[in-house]
């Protein structure tokens, strides 16, 4: 939060009153977790491919770095739920 209120070269009133996704905040601003991690954003392949789209075997058997970071659009996101 520190490094966005005091990022210079950037207009806060474009962050303002908007939703903003912590793990995308931390590539944009080069933090880390305790662990040293950048964890992928909610939105990204790399988060939900693993979560909701893989059983236990595949998520074992797909390498991390096979799985893109593409951000799926809030539009899509909104739509509802994922599937249980």
């Amino acid at each position: 939060i520190v490094a966005v209120g005091t990022d210079m070269n950037y207009d806060i009133q474009q962050k303002s009153g908007s939703f903003q996704v912590v793990a995308e905040l931390a590539k944009e601003y080069g933090f880390v977790d305790e662990n040293g991690n950048q964890p992928p954003s909610i939105r990204s392949l790399k988060f939900l491919l693993p979560t909701y789209g893989f059983d236990e075997e595949t998520r074992k058997k797909v390498p991390d770095w096979f799985i893109p970071d593409w951000k799926l659009p809030w539009s899509i996101m909104a739509n509802g739920a994922p599937p249980p």
